[in-house]
């Protein structure tokens, strides 16, 4: 193969891969846009709730910023649901039932913290992206992305997620990472 050709070839096939994972995960095309945290900043990295059975997912949420608390603003229902992610980031599915401080959904600054649910293959997970809070002040610094996935896509039962919200830039970015 020409090395024109094979550039061609790995432009279109990295095009296809960005394409694949912004359908499977259901989420803007920044997907693999990527905050690097300090190393030395990472958060705790807890207790883990222990093996992940096939009807159950574990949720892991990280908080990367060293100044900001953040609200994960987390969603989930094991209904089927019409339009997504509209039909999803509702009220009715909004849970912060044991996650962060004292269950509000609120991560310290280089906290984590997760949760086991019952998974069903209508499962469907999200955040509106977070909202970003001055851990001293309480003053609203910004909003991450909306990040979202359903069992039907990826299979999420038996397995673990990961919601990580964290500074970019100028900015906040929420990353949505599924793995074993």
């Amino acid at each position: 193969m020409s090395c024109g050709r094979r550039k061609i070839y790995l432009a279109w096939a990295a095009s296809w891969v960005a394409g694949l994972a912004t359908i499977f995960v259901g989420c803007a095309g920044d997907f693999l846009v990527d905050f690097v945290p300090d190393p030395n900043a990472d958060p705790a990295p807890g207790g883990s709730l222990g093996p992940v059975t096939a009807d159950e997912v574990l949720i892991r949420f990280r908080n990367f910023s060293q100044t900001d608390a953040v609200n994960v603003e987390f969603f989930l229902s094991n209904t089927p649901l019409g339009t997504l992610p509209a039909d999803l980031l509702v009220d009715q599915y909004g849970t912060s039932a044991s996650i962060g401080v004292a269950g509000t959904g609120i991560l310290q600054p280089l906290h984590s913290d997760e949760v086991l649910f019952p998974c069903t293959a209508d499962l469907v997970i999200g955040t509106t992206g977070g909202t970003f809070i001055d851990n001293d002040t309480g003053e609203v610094r910004g909003i991450g992305d909306m990040r979202w996935s359903r069992d039907a896509s990826v299979g999420l039962c038996g397995r673990r997620v990961t919601f990580g919200f964290g500074p970019v830039d100028d900015g906040f970015i929420t990353r949505l990472t599924i793995g074993q």
